[in-house]
């Protein structure tokens, strides 16, 4: 018998003397299975005196007029979850009938013929002893793990110190993903994974995916997960995952480790309001300081420190807006989304700040280069969209971001950046940088109000060829946009629009005498582009 395990299982069954002689006819996959007791059943309903994990002995009786009624039986006992079924035969037919045998494969049923000579009561008895030396050295070994647990608590100071000493208790990484999607480890179990295995495992986590969805390959294998929820208050729950990386976890284990989850639940309610809090005051700190509410430099280097960031007030910073233009979900960065970024940023480079505000993600960072160069600090921001995008599956995303201002002056470098970003949304510009050099006319465009004169300018031009595509269903104006888009290169539009040539041409015919201008004019082909953009801007 194995020694070591905490259950008596199928394999342990096979080596019990009263089972000496006994032939494994099935079910070599599941001998790991574990056993819960023994019973023996001689009646033809037998799945109905079973239970979840026994070891079924039967000589058969009931049976010995039908295969067919045999076969169906262990059907039976297969979907009531038995270990196993030991039928000794020979006393009724010679030896258990091959499509017997096979109905066991296909089940994947343990199937063990007992010998002749094989004594019922022995073997209920046998295991019966195995099962209660088991629970006992089961009881014992979680007694110890729970000791060893609550030891390492006591001795420890929240959860950096906790998670290493329960790891090394219980010979296995343990992470846990609280409610405010915050995934915790030791710095052990950080440097092990890896920050793209930790981004991998964190999206799955924010996915909400089941625990039996989840998985983690680490070094080409995949490892076994065993996960748990502990709630920690109010319908708020943490998840508690066991990687099994270096060996299977024990029952006691995992026992040891749900006993102790209501301290930790308590450590993480506890941390996770002074979290919230302090998170509170930074973000007021940062707004404040986006809308101008400070009155002087003094004052937001003062705040800035008392908040744990480091400002150079001669240093020049950028701000920078996330658009979500996809809208997979709704569009929006959320207050759960807040570990996440932090996670995020804290690896790429923890000098930058953030917020979000009306859904927006607002960063502030270090410009470390002159503008329009492709700095440090810019690639990280780049590749901090491109994790986000991966993570939270928004959609795509856009990075909008100002020039380089002064730290007094960075009220003005978000509203650079918000203009940047209002417009892009309404223009429905998507590229990954988006620049206020890279909208050219369009940021100049956007400081003109909403009045009589802009609508009668853009409708004097685009009106009338909206009326004429509403009425005759036909496609002017698409067809002037891609030809003032294509710099008036009739073949490139015909082939951009997939259409005949000489289609082309009388549209642009048909478009020159609904307009009563002249669409070759250089003059008249900018007014159309303006009017055109002042459309996007202003619909």
């Amino acid at each position: 018998m194995a020694e070591g395990t905490e259950f008596l299982s199928c394999r342990d069954l096979l080596h019990l003397p009263s089972m000496s002689g006994s032939i494994l006819l099935s079910g070599e996959e599941r001998l790991d299975g574990k056993i819960t007791r023994a019973n023996v059943i001689e009646a033809p309903d037998m799945a109905n005196w079973a239970n979840l994990g026994e070891v079924v002995i039967s000589s058969g009786y009931p049976f010995r007029n039908s295969e067919a009624d045999l076969a169906n039986a262990l059907c039976e006992l297969s979907n009531k979850g038995i270990a196993a079924f030991c039928l000794k035969p020979r006393r009724f037919y010679n030896n258990i009938p091959q499509s017997v045998v096979d109905r066991a494969r296909g089940l994947n049923l343990v199937l063990i013929e007992l010998p002749i000579e094989a004594v019922f009561a022995n073997i209920v008895h046998e295991i019966t002893e195995e099962i209660l030396q088991k629970e006992t050295l089961s009881f014992r070994n979680i007694q110890d793990k729970i000791e060893l647990l609550l030891d390492t608590l006591f001795k420890g100071d929240g959860m950096d110190d906790w998670l290493p000493g329960i790891e090394k208790a219980i010979g296995n990484p343990l992470l846990i993903f609280n409610s405010d999607n915050e995934l915790l480890m030791s710095q052990g179990t950080r440097e092990l994974l890896g920050s793209q295995i930790q981004e991998d495992f964190i999206r799955q986590l924010y996915k909400n995916e089941n625990s039996g969805n989840l998985s983690i390959l680490l070094n080409g294998s995949e490892v076994g997960l065993l996960s748990f929820q502990v709630e920690i208050v109010n319908q708020e729950y943490m998840r508690m995952i066991l990687l099994q990386y270096h060996s299977a976890a024990s029952e006691s284990d995992l026992v040891a480790i749900k006993r102790i989850s209501r301290i930790l639940a308590l450590e993480m309610r506890n941390s996770m309001a002074i979290k919230k809090n302090r998170r509170r005051y930074k973000d007021k700190f940062v707004q404040d300081w986006l809308f101008n509410n400070f009155a002087n430099e003094s004052d937001i280097s003062m705040f800035a420190h008392t908040y744990g960031y480091d400002l150079d007030l001669r240093q020049k910073y950028q701000v920078a807006i996330i658009n979500i233009s996809t809208r997979q979900s709704s569009g929006l960065f959320a207050e759960e989304d807040v570990s996440i970024i932090h996670h995020l940023i804290k690896s790429l480079d923890p000098n930058i700040i953030f917020t979000i505000h009306s859904g927006k993600l607002i960063l502030i960072l270090e410009s470390d280069a002159d503008e329009g160069e492709k700095t440090a600090s810019l690639k990280n921001l780049t590749h901090l969209v491109d994790r986000l995008k991966y993570i939270l599956d928004k959609g795509d995303m856009s990075l909008c971001i100002s020039r380089p201002f002064y730290a007094k002056d960075v009220p003005a470098a978000y509203l650079q950046a918000k203009k940047i970003s209002d417009i892009s949304r309404k223009c429905n510009i998507n590229t990954p940088l988006i620049t206020q050099e890279q909208l050219g006319v369009l940021s100049l465009l956007a400081q003109l109000p909403e009045d009589e004169s802009v609508r009668h300018y853009k409708d004097k031009f685009l009106a009338p060829l909206k009326q004429y595509d509403a009425t005759h269903r036909s496609n002017l104006l698409s067809t002037l946009q891609m030809y003032l888009g294509e710099k008036c290169n009739t073949k490139v539009t015909a082939e951009k629009l997939f259409t005949h040539y000489n289609t082309v041409t009388y549209r642009l015919e048909r478009i020159k005498k609904i307009l009563d201008a002249d669409i070759e004019d250089a003059e008249i082909q900018l007014q159309l582009q303006i009017a055109f953009k002042l459309d996007l801007i202003q619909p």
